[in-house]
Parts: structure tokens; sequence; C-alpha cells
């Protein structure tokens, strides 16, 4: 499979776009930007994020540990920018908040869930990580969206009865 052509197709298929977010064992503030995210199971409540395996934050996501999942809202596009960076601190112009864990969550949000490392699974390039959800928030905004490489928003027509 040419890899061009598989990115390209992936592409096709609009998702919503998270940051996760954790502490790594130096007690630092960790997040970054991740489309590929799915619930995986309703009893337990699981879900699955992968990380690349080059990722400078894969070490905050080992068993057992503290993690967020924050789905973002359409108003966090520059967000999802800036958590899509390397070398940079993340955080500095973002607001959050921070939970009993020390896991920094993103306000704003459409929906948080707070969950802990369940297990990790190796997928060739990326990790699997598997998240058991302890709760949830959901907030009245609209989605902010990825396809084809670009972010946008949902656009409802309402249909007359």
């Amino acid at each position: 499979m040419d890899d061009k052509q598989f990115r390209r197709t992936l592409g096709s298929f609009a998702s919503g776009v998270t940051i996760v977010t954790g502490v790594d064992q130096e007690k630092r503030k960790v997040g970054l930007t991740v489309s590929a995210f799915s619930s995986l199971s309703l009893n337990p409540p699981l879900i699955l994020v992968c990380i690349d395996k080059r990722s400078d934050s894969l070490s905050a996501f080992a068993k057992g540990r503290p993690f967020a999942i924050n789905i973002l809202s359409e108003e966090q596009s520059d967000t999802a920018m800036i958590f899509a960076k390397k070398g940079i601190d993340k955080f500095e112009n973002v607001t959050i908040s921070i939970t009993e864990q020390n896991v920094p969550v993103l306000n704003q949000n459409l929906a948080t869930l707070h969950c802990e490392v369940h297990n990790v699974v190796e997928g060739g390039d990326h990790d699997i990580i598997i998240g058991l959800v302890k709760e949830s928030e959901i907030h009245e905004r609209k989605p902010l969206l990825y396809y084809n490489g670009q972010l946008g928003n949902l656009k409802v027509e309402s249909t007359v009865g």
C-alpha cells in the first residue's frame, strides 16, 4: 500500500478532534492533538487513543496513569494547532483546570473524559492507549471536525417538516 494514498484515503473520513492531556513522571503537563480516538466498550467504559511512538509525550500514558480526553469544540481550532506542534510550551496561552489527579483539562471543550490507562497495545508505528473512563462531562457547544487535512465545523441544515 502506498503511504500517500493510504493517508489520503484515511483523510476522507471525517472525525472529531481531541487533545489528550496528562502528566509525565516529572509531573510536567503534556498534551497532544489526536484524531485517532474511539469508544471501545460500554461495559466497562473503555476508549482508545492512538499515539505515535515518536511522541515526546508517550511516556505519560503508561498503565495506571491518569489522563484526559478533551473533545474539542469549534472555537478550539487554534488550540488544536498549538497542541499538534512539538518543542513549545503548549499550555502557555491556554486556559486549563487541574483535576485532583493533577491532570490538566482544557476549558471550553465540547466534552471531557477523565480516564486511567487500562492497557497499552502496540500498533505499528503507534501505541494504542486503552483508557478506563472514570467520569465525563458534556458541554453545549458545536464540535471541531477534521476532514481531508483541514479543521472545520459542522454545518447543520434545518429541514422543514
